[in-house]
């Protein structure tokens, strides 16, 4: 109850819980707040802003983002971002849409409709609407923004080519606090939601998980995932086929070849999920302090550990070589 004694929040039970398994009950907590009207004047001066800089082409560069960028990197929600797009384009985060035009951009020269006509605007014009609308949007994280949170980390980078600064390791942290604030470190396979939300939900952990993975190489940093701090399961190929075939009414928003769930693209995404596993193992086992401390008291315990990793690594090359 809040001030005035009015309900300002409720309780949704997704899952009962289980003494057999020993899983604890879920629930989701739902608040009905109000948020600082400036933060809502900058949400919409933001997205304004993203609008106004790519007006009329808002439609090509989706069509763009879903020829070049999700392809390689899938973590869009792709039949329902159409969707809302198309129907409802400012029910979309102005971060979220910020960066979708912006990744999209860099390929304007290769579309035969945009080449010839000069680009109005610049990338980093948008993503840094779409940056200061995340900011105030976080006060409500949603998997809608952490899919802007994942896609930030991507930025084109300056003429130094320099693609990991000490801004990629803040976001990655940014991603995985995202995450964690919306539940994705839990499994939920038992839940009591639908089951697009249920795949959602294991492909975004598993792609902040590689985030903060990769980041913490690049940066010389620990992990913010560690093994105790999750139960989710690993993704399949069918958990990834979700919200991948677009609809009839959605067709003019994609290329043909762009319609329908890429296989290739889902086995990447496992692939890459278990080689960030071994290397989490890998960063666990022989780059922290306390690994560090093992090796010197234990070291025929380290050398057993590292010669599991590299049989696991030899498994996967054989695999590579294989295709």
């Amino acid at each position: 109850m809040d001030e005035l004694d009015q309900i300002s929040g409720e309780i949704v039970s997704v899952y009962g819980g289980s003494t057999a398994t020993g899983k604890p009950p879920v629930h989701f907590c739902v608040l009905h707040d109000a948020f600082m009207p400036w933060d809502t004047a900058i949400r919409e001066e933001s997205s304004d802003k993203i609008e106004s800089c790519v007006a009329p082409y808002a439609g090509d560069l989706v069509r763009l983002y879903f020829k070049h960028v999700h392809p390689v990197y899938s973590v869009l929600s792709k039949t329902r971002f159409l969707r809302a797009f198309k129907y409802e384009k400012l029910s979309l985060p102005a971060s979220l849409r910020g960066v979708v035009y912006g990744l999209a951009a860099v390929f304007w020269d290769q579309d035969d409709t945009l080449k010839s006509v000069p680009r109005p605007f610049e990338q980093y014009q948008l993503f840094h609407a779409a940056q200061a609308s995340l900011e105030r949007e976080l006060d409500a994280p949603n998997m809608w923004k952490l899919q802007a949170c994942l896609l930030m980390l991507h930025e084109q980078p300056a003429s130094n080519h320099t693609f990991q600064t000490p801004r990629t390791w803040t976001l990655s942290a940014q991603a995985v606090a995202c995450a964690q604030m919306i539940g994705l470190h839990r499994d939920p396979t038992d839940w009591n939601l639908e089951p697009w939300e249920k795949a959602l939900r294991k492909k975004l952990w598993w792609a902040t998980y590689m985030t903060d993975a990769w980041a913490s190489v690049s940066h010389g940093n620990p992990p913010h995932i560690y093994p105790q701090s999750y139960t989710t399961t690993n993704a399949s190929i069918d958990d990834l086929r979700m919200d991948e075939d677009v609809p009839d009414d959605l067709l003019d928003l994609v290329e043909p070849q762009d319609s329908y769930f890429n296989v290739s693209t889902a086995a990447r995404f496992v692939e890459n999920v278990q080689l960030t596993q071994i290397l989490h193992n890998l960063l666990d086992t022989s780059f922290s302090d306390r690994s560090y401390q093992i090796g010197r008291t234990d070291p025929l315990e380290l050398e057993g550990r590292l010669g599991r990793l590299l049989r696991e690594l030899e498994d996967w090359r054989s695999l590579i070589r294989a295709v």
